[in-house]
C-alpha cells in the first residue's frame, strides 16, 4: 500500500480521504519508527489538502489518533481528537488505546466514565486500563455490567479479564474465569500462566503449562515459554525452569533471557553467563542486551560490585555512550555501589550521568481510594493532605521501630541533601506516601490496600510493607514493574524472591 502511494505521488495524482486512510493504516500496521514517520508525512500533506474536510471525517481522524498514539505522541493525538466536530465510540476507543499504550491508564478510565455510549471493544480497553492501575473496584463494576453471554462467547474479553484480575492481585477470580471458559486457546492459557507467575504461584503456573501441553494438546509458542520461565524465575524454581528450557527445540532470544534471569535471581552467575555465551555463539557473536541487563540486575540484588562492574564494562564495549540500555545499566551499577556502601564510586557514576544529561525515571506509585486514582512521587508534597500524610509516616515509623525495624541504608540510591537523613530519604519513597494516604483516608484501618508502581520496589520498602501488614492488620498488594507482592500478617508471597 505504501509503495502504491509512492507511485500515486510520483504521478502527481491527488489522494482521496479513503486513500489517505488506507496508507496511514498501512503505516500503523508496519509499526516501526520509519513507518510512523511516513504516516506523519501523509498527515502533514493531508492538512494542506483543501478538498478534504478533515474535521468531519471520523474514520480518518480515528486512524490518525491511532497513528500518533502508537508512535508515542500523546499530545498530537489529543489535539486531533479535540479538533473533531463529531466523535463515535471508535474514536473514543482510539484515544483510550493511546493512553493505555503510553502509561496513562487513568486518562483512559476518565474517558470511559464520561462516555454516553459504550462498546465491548471499549470495555476491553478500560479493563486493560484497570489492570495497569490496579483499579479492582472499577474492574468488578464493569465486569458485572457486561452480559454473561458476551463474556462466555468472547475469548478476547475473557483473556482481558483473566489478565486484569491477575494484575489486580485477585488470582482466584482470574482462575474462576479461566475455568469457566469453554474454549481456550494458547493466549488464554498464557494469560493464566502469567497471572500465576507474577503473583508468585510458580508451581501452579508450571502445572497449568503441562496441562496445556499434555491434556489440551496445545503446542507452546515462544511467548508461552517466556511466561512459564518467568513464573519459575519469580518463585525460584530453577530445576523446573531448566527442565522446560532444555525441552525447547527452537529458542529465541527472549526464551534465553528468561532462563538467564532465572539463574541471575538466585545468583548463579556462571550458569547465566554460559547461556549468554551459547546464544552469542549461535548468533555469530551478536549480543542481546536484555540478557546482560538481567545479569546486571541479579548482581545488583546480590550487592556484587565486581560482577556488576564486569557486566557494565561489557555493555560499554558494545554500546554507544548515548544508548538507553547503557544509561539504564549505569544507574543499576551506581545503585549496586550504593547498596554496598561505596558511595564514592556511586557518586562518580551519577556525576557522569549528569554530564551525559541522563534523567532517571521518576518513581511513581498509584493507589485507588474511594473510587479515585491518586499519584505519589518520592517526597511528594502536592497533595492537599500532605501534612497529615507526613504525620502518619512519623507514626508508622515509630510503630515499625517498636517492631524491630532498622532502615537499610544499602537501598539509598542518592546522597542525602542538607537537612535530610538516611531514614528520611527512605521514608519519603512514593509507596510509603501512598500507604500513609490510605491509612488517613479511612475512618477505621483499611483491611486491604493496593499500590501500583512503575519501578521496582526497594528492599527497605519491601521490609516496611511486610511489617506494616502485621502491625496494622491489613493485607497490602503491591505491583511493581516485575511482579506482584501480597503482604499479609508480616509475610510476603515472594518468599524473598523479589
Amino acid at each position: 500500500a505504501i509503495e502504491l502511494a509512492k507511485v500515486i505521488e510520483q504521478q502527481q495524482l491527488k489522494f482521496s480521504a479513503v486513500t489517505y486512510n488506507l496508507v496511514i493504516n498501512a503505516c500503523i500496521q508496519i509499526g516501526n519508527s520509519e513507518s510512523f514517520e511516513k504516516g506523519k508525512h501523509y498527515y502533514k500533506q493531508l492538512l494542506q489538502d483543501e478538498k478534504i474536510q478533515l474535521s468531519d471525517d471520523i474514520i480518518l481522524r480515528t486512524s490518525l489518533i491511532d497513528l500518533y498514539g502508537k508512535s508515542g505522541d500523546v499530545k498530537t493525538a489529543e489535539k486531533i481528537f479535540n479538533d473533531m466536530n463529531n466523535r463515535d465510540v471508535t474514536t473514543y476507543g482510539a484515544l483510550m488505546k493511546c493512553y493505555n499504550l503510553n502509561g496513562l491508564p487513568h486518562r483512559s478510565i476518565e474517558i470511559y466514565k464520561n462516555m454516553k455510549q459504550q462498546s465491548i471493544v471499549n470495555d476491553i480497553l478500560v479493563i486493560n486500563a484497570c489492570a495497569q492501575v490496579g483499579f479492582k473496584e472499577l474492574l468488578e463494576n464493569i465486569h458485572e455490567k457486561i452480559p454473561k453471554q458476551y463474556v462466555h462467547h468472547n475469548l478476547m474479553l475473557q483473556t482481558s479479564l483473566i489478565d486484569a484480575y491477575s494484575k489486580c492481585g485477585d488470582v482466584k477470580t482470574a482462575e474462576n474465569i479461566f475455568n469457566s471458559t469453554s474454549e481456550r486457546n494458547i493466549i488464554t492459557y498464557c494469560a493464566m500462566i502469567n497471572g500465576y507467575g507474577v503473583n508468585g504461584y510458580g508451581l501452579e503456573a508450571v502445572s497449568l503449562f503441562y496441562k496445556m501441553k499434555n491434556e489440551a494438546k496445545i503446542i507452546p509458542n515462544q511467548p508461552t515459554y517466556v511466561c512459564v520461565l518467568n513464573a519459575c524465575s519469580h518463585s525460584g524454581l530453577v530445576g523446573q525452569a531448566k527442565s522446560i528450557f532444555q525441552s525447547i527445540e527452537n529458542k529465541d532470544e527472549k526464551v534465553y533471557t528468561a532462563m538467564i534471569d532465572t539463574y541471575a535471581r538466585v545468583y548463579l552467575f556462571d550458569k547465566a553467563q554460559l547461556l549468554i555465551d551459547e546464544y552469542e555463539q549461535q548468533q555469530g557473536n551478536k549480543s542481546y542486551l536484555p540478557m546482560y541487563m538481567a545479569l546486571l540486575s541479579g548482581a545488583r540484588n546480590n550487592k556484587n560490585n565486581l560482577k556488576a562492574k564486569e557486566i557494565y564494562n561489557k555493555l560499554c564495549s558494545i554500546l554507544n555512550a548515548d544508548n538507553n540500555t547503557l544509561l539504564a545499566a549505569s544507574i543499576l551499577l551506581s545503585n549496586t555501589y550504593s547498596a554496598h556502601g561505596n558511595y564514592e564510586e556511586a557518586t562518580k557514576i551519577r556525576e557522569q550521568q549528569l554530564v551525559a544529561g541522563v534523567k532517571k525515571t521518576v518513581g511513581v506509585s498509584l493507589t485507588v481510594v474511594n473510587g479515585q486514582i491518586f499519584e505519589f512521587k518520592a517526597h511528594d508534597r502536592r497533595h492537599p493532605l500532605t501534612n497529615k500524610i507526613y504525620e502518619e509516616l512519623v507514626k508508622m515509623t515509630k510503630e515499625l521501630k517498636q517492631d524491630g525495624y532498622e532502615c537499610d541504608k544499602r537501598w539509598v540510591t542518592r546522597a542525602a541533601e542538607t537537612g535530610e537523613s538516611i531514614e528520611s530519604v527512605l521514608c519519603g519513597h512514593s509507596e510509603r506516601l501512598a500507604l500513609a494516604f490510605n491509612f488517613i483516608s479511612s475512618p477505621t484501618s483499611p483491611k486491604m490496600i493496593q499500590i501500583t508502581e512503575n519501578l521496582r520496589i526497594c528492599g527497605d520498602c519491601h521490609d516496611v510493607t511486610r511489617r506494616i501488614s502485621k502491625i496494622r492488620h491489613c493485607e497490602i498488594i503491591v505491583r511493581d514493574k516485575n511482579r506482584i507482592y501480597h503482604f499479609k500478617d508480616g509475610y510476603c508471597s515472594c518468599r524473598e524472591h523479589f
